[in-house]
């Protein structure tokens, strides 16, 4: 292997045959045919439990407050760990003599694994203590009143193998760091920086605000459409919905100062033209001057004192000729920012 990443991928195969092993699927692995599975049927729920970004911070600010680092926990190898339904018969056509024991079919795939993973860890958690927990597929962000506390839940769970990684420093593409006495520091330098490079415009000059004037004084009717596909370097309407894919998540994750100008380039996704490309370049570059920028989390008060919770919201007031009012939000939980929100007023 020639890869960069050969290293890593080894590893990570690596992990994955000792976890089939120890699971005792070695040999081979039989999957029952969930393309045949009806939903209502043979199963109900298919999600893997995906938490939002705007609750990740407020256990961040939770952890602050308690004076508790967040921990971060991961499950390897989720899915062989839990139990089927109770009720879910499995019906396979086995190798000829071959026999497979009842406690080795819950290994068997099936449509909602990921549901019944988390089933599992809100069972075994149940003998546990009482924490903050938020899950996003196999990713766990931790925290609680005491430190020890922490500790007992990732005890508790030792049957799924779960791995305390520590103290939270990436989760999600956000970078942490903390401190006792400034409490956290986001920022999504990496993330942005592949972003630019996906996109080819990782070497485009820097500008200084997200959005200028000219977006307001575009002629729709006259504006070229993006063509739906194309080669090479022609910007098409799928990388143009990729790049405000991108952009939408890092407005989600850390950046509140680009959500209005990704707010008005993500207006027509399916239609876009040659002015939403430019307005959706210029974002990127701004993001390209300003990656370096963090979101701070420091908050006041101390552990016995409560949790103040201040939202504010603004509009425009018919700024836009051509659409309707934008309203903007904030939301803050002990002086700490942990969503935004950006939209078309709803009349």
């Amino acid at each position: 292997m020639r890869s960069k990443l050969k290293d890593k991928w080894l590893a990570t195969m690596a992990e994955e045959l000792r976890a089939l092993e120890d699971n005792g699927v070695w040999r081979v692995r039989l999957v029952a045919c969930d393309n045949e599975q009806e939903f209502g049927v043979d199963y109900s729920v298919t999600f893997s439990a995906v938490i939002e970004m705007s609750s990740v911070k407020r256990i961040f600010v939770l952890a602050r407050k308690w004076r508790v680092p967040a921990t971060h926990g991961d499950v390897p190898n989720a899915f062989v760990k839990a139990e089927k339904e109770a009720e879910l018969d499995i019906f396979l056509r086995l190798p000829r003599g071959m026999v497979i024991p009842k406690d080795v079919r819950r290994r068997l795939g099936v449509t909602n694994n990921s549901e019944l993973m988390l089933e599992l860890m809100k069972t075994l958690h149940r003998k546990a203590v009482l924490v903050v927990i938020g899950v996003y597929v196999d990713d766990l962000l931790v925290t609680r009143v005491q430190q020890h506390a922490v500790d007992t839940f990732f005890g508790g769970l030792t049957e799924i193998s779960i791995k305390d990684l520590g103290p939270a420093s990436k989760f999600l593409d956000m970078r942490a760091a903390y401190n006792e006495d400034e409490g956290y520091e986001f920022d999504q330098e990496l993330a942005i920086e592949e972003m630019l490079r996906e996109h080819g415009i990782e070497s485009a000059h820097s500008v200084r605000t997200p959005i200028g004037t000219e977006a307001n004084e575009i002629n729709e009717a006259s504006d070229e459409l993006l063509p739906a596909s194309g080669g090479g370097g022609v910007m098409t309407m799928r990388k143009f919905q990729s790049l405000v894919g991108d952009l939408m998540w890092v407005v989600r994750c850390t950046r509140p100062d680009i959500a209005f100008a990704v707010h008005k380039a993500s207006r027509r996704t399916h239609s876009p033209t040659m002015s939403d490309w430019k307005l959706g370049k210029r974002v990127a570059r701004y993001l390209a001057g300003t990656k370096h920028l963090r979101l701070k989390m420091k908050g006041y008060g101390g552990v016995e004192e409560p949790l103040m919770v201040v939202a504010y919201s603004d509009a425009d007031f018919a700024a836009d000729k051509a659409d309707r009012s934008v309203t903007g939000g904030l939301l803050t939980v002990d002086g700490m920012a942990v969503s935004w929100v950006c939209r078309n007023r709803v009349m």
